[in-house]
């Protein structure tokens, strides 16, 4: 029987029309998929026991069926069907492998989507999925067709390409940009193009081509912060080692003569910390925006840029009044978010200058409110976490003093929180402090790793590493907890677990085995995170004198050679730089 559609032109309007029939026939094939997904994960969550053959088809067939009729009548609605299937492929890739669902997500023409899927497999593996669709689009697609969600797949697999491949892909969009640096339209977006521009020269080493090319946008193009702040963003992926002197003069001279006001100030900051310059921007603000900048300039050039006592308690005034404000109201039940936080700039700036008695008093009593949600505490109390072995001795008991209001601030449940009861930044001020007893950190440790969500046991294994960098609270079954999160399915638990688990002094019972199997298990995955995060570990403990493990050695050694990404093989080639400059005194001692 002739489908209707194909009596005349009608098909057309049919198509165009809003919420056409081929879409609203879609919706109900991909509902009829998912409902049948909803059913497979149910069954493998009560663990039901019967198998159902050809339940791959009875997922995708429907959609699969749909999608090729609406392929085959150029159907406007196709691009979502494809974000659909690819989708679902992703969601069943540990049961089926990750097949094409990368490819189309792509296809979809969805930027988001595609980005997520590409960062799910650069954790987890098979990195050649992510490194496949950067080469298509530099390869089969011309630089006319370009759209957002290819540049973004370069701007994924930049680092994982060969250097040949990485410089066609770099000249084609710089090209691109060079073309378009006059149109205010292309602000919307710069920051992708820049990321990806910043991969492939780091791969293909243009470093210099990429510094002229943002030179010239930046003096000659519009100048907007939002076209700035992408600028730095493409700055940061620069070596300036491999940077001419006279490219690095011209940058110099821009400096010191350019525009130095807010709009400009996340270039002038990246660029004065590679060129060794003191940056200028504005200062003596006692505004929140005014002193993160000059905080951050601080950070990056410290020796250039230091910040006067003078200066630092004029900050410190600002911002215990801003805490104070902040207090009050949450006192009466209101709560602000968006924006800096005045306590994570108070930390930041006693790490620049810890003499300030009043801010250290401030901060505690900041942290300790249990009137003030975590979400208005959560960067500060981890920052101060960090800083724990700086702590005035006086400041350090009022904390002791304030744990309970601490670990009783309030949980607003906020989208992406991660949904624990335990306040995990607070979990590791306390156990880098020595401010709460053993058995309860075991304990709140214990909920965290058994939680059903991979961002709760994400924090687990944070609070794990940064017990492995201080001897004095790595109690024994630190380590096994650490091995179990090794082996944990989330790619960001494992490698933060990773890290922890390579930079803690090595076992010396029946676990030393497990341990070196685990760090040579984690240096070999196929993603990018788990290998990295868990050779800088290695490189840590090295540079303290840790002696260094044959097979963790030979396994670092394997990925310096051979390791697809590019990040990977400089961090193995670092470590063991550090560990050739080791004197054979420190290896015997």
């Amino acid at each position: 029987m002739t489908s209707p559609l194909h009596h005349d032109n009608s098909w057309m309007e049919s198509v165009k029309a809003e919420k056409a029939r081929v879409f609203l026939e879609f919706s109900a094939s991909a509902g009829e998929g998912f409902d049948k997904l909803i059913d497979e994960r149910f069954n493998t969550v009560t663990k039901d026991p019967t198998v159902t053959w050809g339940a791959r088809n009875t997922i995708e067939g429907p959609i699969i069926n749909e999608l090729i009729h609406q392929e085959l009548i150029g159907s406007r609605y196709a691009p979502h069907g494809r974000k659909v299937l690819g989708q679902i492929r992703l969601l069943r890739a540990d049961m089926q492998g990750p097949l094409d669902a990368l490819r189309l997500l792509r296809q979809s023409k969805e930027t988001k989507s595609f980005a997520k899927g590409a960062r799910h497999f650069r954790a987890n593996g098979p990195l050649n999925v992510v490194r496949a669709e950067a080469l298509a689009v530099i390869h089969r697609r011309p630089l006319s067709w370009w759209r957002d969600v290819d540049i973004e797949a370069m701007a994924q697999g930049g680092d994982l390409l060969g250097s040949s491949d990485a410089a066609r892909g770099f000249e084609a969009l710089s090209q691109a940009m060079r073309n378009s640096s006059k149109d205010t339209d292309v602000r919307f977006g710069m920051d992708r193009r820049m990321a990806a521009l910043g991969t492939l020269s780091r791969t293909a080493g243009r470093d210099e081509d990429l510094c002229t090319l943002v030179l010239q946008l930046v003096t000659q193009g519009p100048q907007e912060q939002i076209l700035m702040n992408a600028y730095a963003v493409g700055l940061r992926y620069v070596e300036w080692e491999k940077v001419t002197l006279g490219t690095q003069s011209a940058w110099r001279h821009w400096l010191e003569k350019g525009p130095t006001g807010v709009d400009h100030s996340a270039v002038r900051l990246t660029v004065a910390a590679a060129v060794g310059l003191p940056d200028t921007v504005d200062r003596g603000g006692t505004g929140l925006t005014a002193i993160a900048a000059e905080l951050n300039s601080a950070a990056s050039s410290d020796a250039l840029s230091p910040i006067s006592h003078v200066r630092a308690v004029e900050m410190a005034e600002s911002l215990i009044e801003a805490m104070t404000g902040i207090r009050e109201k949450a006192s009466r039940g209101g709560y602000g978010f968006g924006g800096l936080s005045p306590a994570d700039l108070a930390v930041t700036l006693l790490a620049h200058n810890g003499g300030i008695s009043d801010l250290w008093e401030a901060v505690i009593g900041y942290v300790t409110d249990p009137n003030i949600p975590r979400e208005l505490k959560a960067d500060a109390v981890d920052r101060l976490a960090r800083l724990s072995k700086e702590i005035p001795n006086e400041s350090l008991s009022e904390l002791s003093l304030g744990v309970d209001g601490l670990f009783a601030s309030q949980n607003l449940h906020l989208p992406n929180s991660g949904g624990s009861d335990v306040f995990a930044p607070a979990l590791r001020l306390a156990a880098l402090t020595g401010i709460r007893g053993e058995a309860s950190l075991l304990s709140d440790l214990v909920r965290l790793t058994s939680d059903p969500a991979p961002a709760v046991r994400v924090e687990a294994a944070r609070t794990l590493d940064a017990m492995a960098g201080n001897a004095a609270c790595l109690f024994s079954w630190a380590h096994a907890l650490l091995v179990q999160l090794c082996r944990d399915r989330d790619a960001t638990v494992r490698a933060n677990a990773g890290h922890g688990l390579a930079r803690a002094a090595a076992p010396q019972n029946e676990l030393r085995s497990l341990w070196e199997e685990l760090l040579v298990e984690l240096l070999g995955e196929d993603g990018v995170i788990v290998p990295l995060f868990t050779v800088r570990g290695v490189e840590e403990a090295w540079s303290r004198g840790d002696m260094p493990v044959p097979a963790v050695v030979r396994s670092i050694e394997e990925r310096a050679e051979n390791s697809m990404s590019l990040g990977v093989r400089e961090a193995c080639a670092a470590a063991l730089v550090l560990l050739a400059k080791r004197t054979p005194a420190q290896d015997d001692s």
